[in-house]
């Protein structure tokens, strides 16, 4: 894989880096936002949420969970194809592809959410019965959008390309947070059976809804995890902020929920755009991050 260079502080959470064959999670960082349609910096999240991640306690604070015992291996950036999103998405692919045949859990931080197409076309090779679930504000269902096929507005028209063997419409999915979609977003996903779950119908039925989602996902679940799918009182350091969007709290709750019910076999966080002189989103990201892989554990 082509990577660019290592930045300090190295490892995620600020570990001192397990070997690679001795650890079990794997973190990619893929500095990328090229298909960005109105705020761009995407490319310096997986950094400032690596930098942000020194200052997390390492035990979370109700279960007492302690990811970094799972062994963390923190890879250089990737070098990302500068203009051209379709041969990223393609090292991105080839990335997750052997850290997924090493027998490793793969965390990608973003970058904007193209970057997660080839997170999950990985996944869906290893896993020939996946399902996603995706965490955003928005459903993503272009199939092309400002000239481009692999934007991040396009990451589930693509995702449902892929076709196993198991799933004749495509991979299943569940889109849980959204309050944003066109008409033809909306059509795409009753077209591929793609279920969606608005921010306003978690309001209303928080456990109803979320139990429908993962209920309709299979075993082996991939998780994306759009971070514009929280409020912008508390994520305003994205790309395309929606209002009326999830707390922190209720992000947590679903992340728990799938990991307890499910086996996560890959995450990715994407479309942190820092915002110079405000440190509590790349913390947000960090925590989140790190909360995953300790529910993991607890798994």
């Amino acid at each position: 894989m082509k990577l660019l260079h290592s930045l300090p502080p190295y490892n995620f959470a600020g570990l001192e880096n397990a070997s690679f064959d001795a650890a079990s999670v794997v973190v990619l960082p893929v500095p990328y936002d090229g298909t960005a349609s109105y705020g761009s910096g995407a490319k310096e999240g997986p950094h400032a949420i690596i930098s942000a991640s020194r200052y997390l306690e390492l035990s979370d604070y109700e279960t007492g969970a302690n990811a970094s015992k799972q062994g963390i291996f923190t890879l250089d950036e990737l070098e990302p194809a500068r203009g051209n999103v379709v041969e990223t998405c393609k090292r991105v692919e080839d990335a997750i592809t052997q850290i997924l045949e090493s027998g490793k859990f793969p965390l990608t931080f973003g970058g904007d959410h193209s970057v997660a197409i080839g997170c999950i076309r990985a996944a869906a090779k290893k896993h020939s019965d996946l399902s996603v679930l995706a965490l955003d504000a928005h459903l993503d269902c272009w199939d092309e959008f400002e000239g481009s096929d692999h934007s991040h507005a396009s990451v589930h028209a693509r995702v449902q390309d892929i076709t196993p063997s198991v799933a004749g419409l495509g991979v299943r999915e569940s889109i849980v947070g959204y309050r944003s979609a066109g008409e033809n977003e909306l059509a795409f996903c009753k077209e591929h059976g793609v279920k969606t779950f608005s921010s306003r119908q978690l309001a209303k039925d928080f456990d109803g809804s979320l139990t429908t989602a993962l209920e309709y996902l299979g075993e082996n679940v991939y998780v994306t995890l759009d971070l514009d799918v929280l409020d912008p009182s508390i994520m305003p350091a994205v790309g395309t902020p929606e209002p009326d969007g999830l707390s922190y709290n209720s992000v947590v709750n679903i992340l728990e929920k799938v990991f307890s019910s499910k086996k996560v076999v890959g995450m990715d966080v994407c479309e942190l755009a820092p915002l110079q002189g405000n440190r509590a989103p790349d913390f947000t990201a960090a925590k989140l991050a790190y909360n995953a892989l300790c529910l993991r554990q607890r798994d």
